[in-house]
């Protein structure tokens, strides 16, 4: 039997987020894993493969014991693109606007709580002191800032915000990936986002659909795509609180946005005058794609994803406390164990369990 290569496209949340470190805990937790499961017939290789802005570093796992059999993870990075592109007082600002509608774990009032700071902050908080009131804030407080001004900054969809571009970067880099990846000999490839870096991920599935309803060479690779893992998401509160609210009666643009922004979104049914027939060209050539959402209850940002269709919701014990639970699931051993277990094929592992069985007599 041809060997199984299956490639792991892992990409980190907001926060202070240093290159290569989710690359790192996630590339250990997943030797660990196997490790428990098959023994420590393991070899971990550095490799680099050349892409639009070089070489990019990823490391591949194979099994001396199933020689059909090896696993490649790479890493999307974007937190340089978005840190410290927002103010601490423009940050605030935001919170005022995004408690308007928010209301998942309470996270609401604790926002319209710290955005009143916003009003004192127009007088108090100058650009040139940020750096200032940073350094004075505890570092709980600072973590929340910062990852509150992550999501301000990606979650800006208007063309007309000044952070806009910056998303666009993001957005752009994670397709970049995405289409070097489908473009290499790789069987299955399995993404996997936690927390804001959920969102960017499920933002390029959005683009990788539109390029490929344009591109039948590409669309012909969609098999790759194995699935889509989510940790920690904070989708369904990007969906209900930061999305642009569209009224009943613009059903012209409620039909444009849901084929290009909705991948599996559940909307609304769309109110169109008597007699009229809404339709799009644009089709879901991902209906295969599985979607795996892994959610702990301590958690307050992440939870089970209600507003998009085809989604698992599995609720996991991250062994940590409140708030920390979302710092938990590339530590939690179960998800790799099952991950792999659902993208290895069955051919694979009768194969190997036939090797080790003559290796044996």
């Amino acid at each position: 039997m041809e060997k199984t290569k299956i490639a792991i496209l892992i990409t980190h949340g907001a926060g202070d987020q240093g290159e290569l470190d989710t690359l790192d805990v996630c590339a250990r937790n997943l030797v660990q894993s196997l490790q428990v499961a098959r023994g420590r017939d393991l070899k971990l290789t550095h490799r680099r493969l050349q892409g639009a802005n070089g070489g990019q570093d990823y490391v591949q796992l194979t099994d001396n014991k199933r020689s059909n059999w090896e696993v490649d993870v790479h890493e999307y990075y974007w937190a340089s693109r978005v840190e410290r592109q927002i103010t601490l007082k423009e940050t605030l600002g935001w919170m005022g606007k995004a408690s308007d509608g928010a209301g998942i774990h309470g996270v609401g009032p604790v926002l319209r709580g710290m955005s009143q700071l916003g009003a004192l902050g127009e007088k108090l908080m100058p650009k040139w002191l940020d750096p200032l009131y940073r350094s004075l804030m505890g570092m709980t407080a600072q973590m929340l800032v910062d990852y509150l001004g992550d999501v301000a900054v990606y979650t800006s969809g208007d063309l007309r915000s000044k952070w806009h571009e910056v998303r666009e970067d993001v957005l752009s880099g994670a397709l970049e990936k995405l289409l070097m990846l489908i473009n290499e000999d790789y069987d299955r490839i399995i993404l996997v986002g936690h927390s804001l870096g959920s969102v960017v991920l499920y933002d390029a599935l959005n683009r990788l659909n539109l390029n490929m309803n344009d591109d039948a060479v590409l669309a012909a690779k969609r098999h790759k795509l194995f699935e889509l893992i989510t940790l920690g998401s904070p989708l369904d509160m990007t969906a209900l609180y930061l999305a642009e609210h569209i009224g009943e009666h613009e059903y012209v643009k409620r039909l444009i946005v849901d084929h290009v922004n909705g991948f599996r979104r559940r909307w609304p049914e769309v109110s169109a005058p008597q007699g009229t027939v809404l339709t799009s060209y644009v089709t879901d050539c991902l209906a295969h794609l599985r979607w795996t959402n892994y959610w702990d209850v301590l958690d307050p940002i992440g939870g089970p994803l209600n507003e998009y269709l085809g989604v698992k919701n599995v609720k996991v014990d991250n062994n940590r406390a409140f708030g920390f639970a979302h710092l938990g699931y590339f530590e939690n051993v179960e998800i790799y164990r099952e991950a792999l277990e659902r993208a290895t094929p069955r051919e694979t592992v009768k194969v190997a369990e036939a090797d080790r069985h003559l290796r044996a007599i």
